[in-house]
């Protein structure tokens, strides 16, 4: 009995360690609607992570973009970041949206009013 007790013990602290390695991003400025160009800073709590992005919808890779220094925002995009410890995903990639009034305003198309 004290065999099984040692490995249930032993399962949960692997799973809450695990869960600890994971990481999620920050983002210095919500999604959603703005109206003036903005930095947009990424950052992670996961010590001696770096922090890859991509703009195109895709998730980040070992290959995408490394964030090193604040992102010039001033039309409508979707920035999707991850955190990569050596060379290794952790947690999930996180999306946000950012829609600028005057890409909106400006919209073409044959569903748009003229």
């Amino acid at each position: 009995m004290k065999t099984l007790r040692n490995l249930i013990g032993l399962s949960i602290c692997l799973a809450v360690t695990l869960c600890a390695a994971e990481s999620t991003i920050n983002f210095s400025a919500p999604g959603g609607l703005h109206t003036k160009p903005f930095d947009l800073v990424l950052a992670t709590d996961l010590q001696d992570a770096v922090i890859r992005f991509s703009t195109n919808g895709s998730a980040p890779s070992v290959t995408s973009p490394l964030f090193e220094k604040p992102l010039k925002l001033s039309s409508t995009r979707s920035i999707r970041a991850a955190a990569f410890q050596n060379g290794i995903l952790k947690g999930e990639s996180i999306t946000r949206s950012y829609l600028f009034l005057s890409d909106v305003l400006n919209q073409k198309g044959t569903a748009f009013p003229k």
